[in-house]
């Protein structure tokens, strides 16, 4: 799950795209999951919204669809939500730490 957030976490001006992306999706999987409860058409209504969401933010990143489909096909953890978050925010810290010592270096 997490190889392909830090594969493009590293590519230039895509911290936006990375946060908006992966946190709507995520939120919008765990809605749709406990609006419809676990299942095929939780995880297909969950990947349409997150994409509309995705080019309606001018924010499209491929991955992060899956992150929905994660969420809505989610059984026994539906606290999961707080941990991919955390996860997210550490990236947005660990990407402004690299720019950061990326301009010191300068």
């Amino acid at each position: 799950m997490f190889p392909a957030r830090f594969s493009s976490a590293w590519i230039p001006d895509t911290l936006r795209t990375l946060s908006i992306a992966q946190m709507s999706a995520a939120v919008i999987g765990y809605l749709m999951y406990l609006l419809l409860g676990p299942g095929y058409l939780t995880a297909d209504t969950s990947m349409i919204i997150a994409i509309a969401v995705m080019i309606g933010a001018k924010a499209m990143h491929p991955p992060a669809v899956s992150s929905a489909m994660i969420f809505a096909f989610q059984y026994t953890k539906p606290n999961t939500l707080m941990l991919f978050i955390s996860a997210v925010v550490l990236i947005v810290i660990l990407i402004g730490l690299q720019r950061a010592s990326h301009w010191l270096i300068r």
